[in-house]
């Protein structure tokens, strides 16, 4: 369970910009792809795959490294890139190095992983031994790779470099979707974060990341499956409490290329995350990522910032050029927010609301529920607020108490021996805050 006092200290930082016309937000992009690219350009030697001193600096400046790749190609198919020589000549170089081909021979099955600076060079015109190109389409073709066992996202990613490549994967697009949250809504109150990961990246794979790539035919309608608003607008509200702009930025990415979510709520998002890249000049993962992070505690404190924020920075670059590039249709074909006239501040309270249901904190979801009801807000974005009230009410036991809480408990009584005092200090509190908040909701919903 969430300490409440303590989340909303921290909270306190946000400045919810005002609101503005919708035609501002490119020009938003545009800025924070800016600041973020300078940033990505002063580190762009850490994205060498070849310099490392330990395995975990290996595989994290790999990873890094290919990620480099699809970002450059990226900015090369939507005409940017003039601003990242750096970047692109430690990407380009080591694409024509002998090592990364002895690489990709080594680890064939990790094609999808290291592809993208070959794609990019060769798409850049800065591929200089041929033999890479034909090594790929090689290693497409292999039915090895393809036998290698995947999670969903990670099959939409390799059928994404296939693509690109002028390979046709071998199944059909019907038999990529069968084992994909896209063709079965998630839930995102009981969503983990790998589940958020997959989910979004697949919409992001499943358009090219709003790519025009020549040669490569991507789906130019959005993902199948349903409408995905009501998922992408919750996460949406709970990155916008949680100040996680990494992932954030990704859920705005999918929702733009998706066209769903109302685009108010994704100006208030990419506002205040251009808000903190000016202010620090780089964008933080989170606002909670600035303290040190024990994983890369024995890196300099330069290897450490940029570890800790590098792909955040990265996936600011792609969601300010699907912004730029795709904003225009996204408000044209997205529901938009009914208007009403609510504060941007309502929509930290929703956020907030939202951030605790899927914390499991139920007293204080129910709360901020009950405040909610009847508001502007929640009027504006009726799935959101829809969604939790479905989820609240199935907490209820059938007893009549509330909370599903085997695991707390059986802590709580090892802890103090007291399975009573459990329940009169978790459960019937919880269960009085829930009444209550359904109980006003139902009232309102009457009148």
């Amino acid at each position: 369970m969430s300490d409440e006092a303590s989340t909303d200290d921290v909270r306190e930082a946000f400045d919810p910009t005002p609101r503005v016309p919708d035609r501002d937000v490119p020009a938003m992009a545009r800025r924070l792809e800016a600041t973020t690219t300078s940033w990505v350009e002063g580190h762009a030697d850490r994205f060498d795959p070849f310099r490392w001193e330990d395995k975990r600096e290996q595989n994290l400046r790999r990873k890094a490294f290919g990620e480099a790749g699809l970002y450059l190609l990226h900015a090369h198919e939507l005409g940017g890139g003039d601003d990242l020589q750096s970047l692109s000549s430690v990407v380009a170089d080591h694409a024509n190095d002998e090592r990364y081909f002895r690489l990709l021979q080594r680890r064939p099955t990790m094609v999808r992983k290291f592809a993208y600076p070959a794609l990019y060079a060769d798409r850049s015109g800065n591929l200089r031994d041929d033999r890479l190109s034909g090594r790929l389409t090689e290693l497409l073709n292999d039915e090895a790779v393809w036998a290698k066992q995947r999670t969903s996202f990670e099959r939409f990613d390799l059928w994404h470099v296939a693509k690109l490549s002028g390979v046709e994967p071998p199944f059909s697009t019907d038999g990529l979707l069968a084992g994909s949250p896209l063709a079965h809504r998630p839930d995102p109150f009981r969503a983990t974060a790998k589940d958020v990961n997959g989910l979004v990246h697949e919409l992001m794979f499943w358009r090219n990341l709003g790519m025009d790539a020549a040669g490569a035919s991507f789906p130019d309608e959005p993902a199948p499956g349903g409408d995905l608003r009501e998922v992408l607008t919750l996460l949406l509200f709970r990155y916008v409490a949680e100040q996680n702009y990494d992932v954030g930025l990704e859920v705005v990415m999918s929702a733009v290329l998706q066209r769903t979510v109302a685009p108010d709520l994704v100006r208030t998002f990419v506002g205040h995350a251009l808000s903190r890249a000016e202010e620090l000049g780089y964008l933080p993962k989170s606002e909670s990522s600035l303290d040190s992070d024990p994983r890369f505690e024995r890196f300099s404190a330069s290897a450490s910032e940029w570890a800790t924020h590098y792909h955040a920075n990265l996936v600011a670059g792609f969601a300010s050029r699907v912004l730029c590039d795709h904003w225009d249709e996204f408000v044209a074909e997205s529901a938009p927010a009914e208007n009403h006239d609510y504060d941007h501040e309502d929509l930290l309270k929703m956020g907030r609301m939202v951030e605790a249901l899927m914390d499991y904190d139920l007293q204080s979801g129910a709360r901020r529920l009950r405040d909610l009801a009847g508001t502007s807000v929640a009027a504006a974005y009726p799935e959101a607020f829809d969604a939790a009230v479905r989820f609240l009410r199935n907490q209820r036991r059938p007893d009549g108490t509330f909370g599903y809480w085997t695991d707390v408990r059986s802590k709580y009584v090892s802890l103090t021996g007291d399975g009573e005092r459990f329940d009169e200090e978790i459960v019937e509190s919880t269960t009085e805050a829930c009444s209550a908040a359904l109980a006003e909701i139902d009232q309102l919903a009457s009148e």
